[in-house]
């Protein structure tokens, strides 16, 4: 399995999201940073352990354990671990087709066949991704330190406040790296969206069902309303955001019926109240929640559970509205994508998150006798995925 080294990127994640450097101007590259799922493992040197270099990898599980992280991305983050093995292995079988039934065509002196053997269709899609990065930090002895503080309690504190601001460090990258799975969620959705064929805008050709996955909510307002607005109006028009709850809840009992309007390889899916999630940019939520009708419908999702709020899909910026919902990426995929004005996502709980091969932390403390140092290290190994033959759809604005 290939280990991709990420702190570079971990750390230019932490400037958008703490308001450092904004979206907009600054593409973030996740190539090979979230798996998007092969069919075939290749037998090259990424299916094999790292240490020998000979064993092969092998499937550490089947199926999907979701644990909450605690910070308002990560914790919606469904995570999986396994002690041995180094993929996640998403199975998929196929519904059979209705029959003609022969027990109403027998006939008098009929010779009846046997059965034929139809064999269940299965796809199978295998994850692999590993993304390590580490903190650490040195303390002097004790009888070096004692000099500075005026009593063991005093020193006691400082030392635990190295502590503390270590654990942060570390549930930043984890929150950042959750913030990047959702963002690259998008960006391949904006991207199965792009026309595939056709010179103009009149000849376009789409892949299938695009439009129910990837959807520009105002145009479609505009369209089935006979209205202008644009981004600026429609954030503060009332009968806009009550529409918008009401394309939401429609969509929602789709999802939950066998469908393949919402996932990008044509797979039989849906999706069950207890595994579905609804991601809303906090400015939308709080324009839904000004309204009576919008309210009901919050609290109806806030019964059923899985309903979340950000404050960015990317990074913070500035903290406006034109920047929190700016996605401007390179996806795992490997095409360069900025969308802006992103306001929600629904999607199947199993179609992102985190995965854990082997033990996910590795700390250990190293003393330097030569100057009586004492060096702490933390490290962590995050794989994160999309599942694209998952259900997901992506609400946008944008005028048209």
């Amino acid at each position: 399995m290939k280990h991709n080294q990420i702190a570079t990127l971990l750390n230019s994640t932490a400037e958008q999201s703490l308001g450092i450097k904004n979206p907009i101007g600054n593409k973030l590259v996740l190539t090979d940073l979230i798996s998007l799922g092969t069919t075939v493992i290749d037998g090259g040197q990424n299916s094999k352990e790292s240490f020998f270099g000979t064993l092969i990898n092998r499937v550490g599980k089947d199926e999907v354990d979701m644990i909450s992280y605690d910070s308002p991305f990560a914790r919606e983050m469904i995570k999986d671990s396994f002690t041995y093995g180094a993929y996640l292995q998403s199975i998929y079988v196929e519904m059979p087709e209705a029959e003609d039934s022969e027990i109403w065509n027998i006939t008098d002196g009929q010779t009846v066949p046997q059965w034929t053997v139809k064999k269940p269709k299965i796809k199978a899609q295998i994850f692999s991704s590993s993304n390590v990065w580490q903190f650490k930090y040195t303390l002097p002895d004790d009888s070096t330190l004692m000099e500075s503080f005026s009593s063991w309690e005093n020193m006691a504190a400082f030392i635990s406040g190295i502590a503390i601001a270590q654990q942060n460090a570390a549930k930043v990258a984890i929150e950042n790296l959750s913030v990047l799975t959702m963002a690259n969620f998008i960006g391949e959705k904006a991207q199965y969206a792009q026309p595939i064929s056709g010179e103009s805008e009149a000849d376009y050709e789409y892949n299938p069902h695009a439009s129910n996955q990837y959807v520009n909510v105002l145009h479609l307002y505009n369209t089935e309303t006979n209205k202008t607005l644009t981004i600026e109006s429609a954030k503060n028009d009332a009968e806009f955001w009550r529409w918008f709850s009401k394309k939401i809840s429609i969509d929602r009992e789709q999802m939950r019926t066998m469908t393949q309007l919402f996932n990008t390889k044509q797979y039989n899916r849906f999706t069950s109240y207890d595994n579905m999630k609804l991601c809303m940019i906090n400015y939308a939520d709080a324009a839904l929640q000004k309204d009576l009708y919008s309210t009901t419908f919050h609290d109806e999702w806030v019964k059923i559970g899985g309903y979340y709020t950000v404050p960015y899909f990317q990074g913070i910026g500035d903290g406006s509205f034109d920047e929190t919902t700016t996605v401007n990426i390179t996806t795992s995929s490997g095409n360069d994508i900025t969308v802006k004005n992103v306001i929600a996502v629904m999607y199947d709980e199993k179609a992102m998150g985190a995965m854990f091969s082997g033990e996910d932390v590795k700390d250990s403390v190293g003393f330097d006798p030569n100057t009586l140092t004492t060096t702490y290290f933390f490290r962590r190994n995050r794989g994160m995925f999309n599942n694209l033959t998952q259900n997901g759809i992506v609400y946008y604005m944008a005028e048209v």
